[in-house]
């Protein structure tokens, strides 16, 4: 787990780039919506029940699949879970970027990043008592969801969250409440289909320019599996 805090009065903080085995160039350009018919496509079909589909950004066989998870529980409580998010639930945990849609079973949820105001929690905490950890209550107004973009405001921080996604990349884009200490909170720990043991090995390393690069290798549907990533940081106030 790593924190990256930063404060001020607004401050967007844009961040990764991951691949499986080495990470990527951060040189990929934003890929526009293609024409057709994307704007009548509603990510959120499959969200709720046994639909298991995530309504996060991504793009026709990107390596990036950009979602909230509102809960990763262990593997045998974890069928409902199977894409990261339940409509139903009343809180996110966290945003990762590799998921699974409408599988049945699942995988993947690697690379777990929150972004969150004041007191820092080192947990997820339960989603039935708000304050427990880091995860935040939020509400489906504030979701803004089509293709290739999602954005959410955490309601517990203040915190307007937004989300899209190219071919080999992933953008976050923060945008925190004044006057309160504002992090950005890496959690290499959870995984959808969860288990003990499930990640075998993880290692995570802050460069002089505060770029955080890291590896993790997990067990599961791939044994051995292993995913590597930059995210570099960066922030203005407005």
């Amino acid at each position: 787990m790593v924190l990256c805090a930063r404060r001020a009065l607004s401050c967007w903080i844009f961040c990764a780039a991951l691949c499986f085995v080495a990470a990527t160039s951060l040189a990929a350009p934003v890929l526009d919506a293609p024409v057709g018919h994307a704007d009548q496509v509603d990510p959120r079909i499959g969200t709720g029940g046994d639909g298991h589909t995530f309504p996060g950004a991504t793009v026709p066989f990107g390596m990036i699949q950009l979602s909230p998870d509102t809960a990763m529980p262990d593997f045998k409580h974890a069928y409902k879970w199977a894409a990261g998010y339940q409509y139903n639930d009343p809180t996110i945990m966290g945003f990762s970027h590799t998921h699974f849609s409408g599988s049945g079973h699942s995988d993947l949820g690697d690379v777990l990043v929150m972004p969150i105001t004041g007191e820092v929690k080192l947990e997820p905490g339960d989603a039935g008592k708000p304050g427990s950890g880091y995860r935040s209550r939020f509400s489906h107004d504030t979701e803004a969801v089509q293709t290739g973009y999602y954005a959410v405001t955490l309601a517990d921080y203040g915190i307007r969250a937004e989300l899209t996604a190219g071919r080999r990349i992933g953008w976050h884009r923060y945008t925190f409440p004044q006057g309160k200490p504002a992090h950005v909170l890496l959690d290499l720990r959870p995984s959808i289909y969860d288990y003990p043991g499930k990640v075998l090995w993880s290692h995570l390393r802050v460069q002089a320019d505060g770029t955080v690069t890291g590896c993790r290798t997990t067990r599961g549907w791939a044994p051995g599996r292993a995913l590597c990533f930059a995210m570099p940081c960066a922030s203005r106030s407005r």
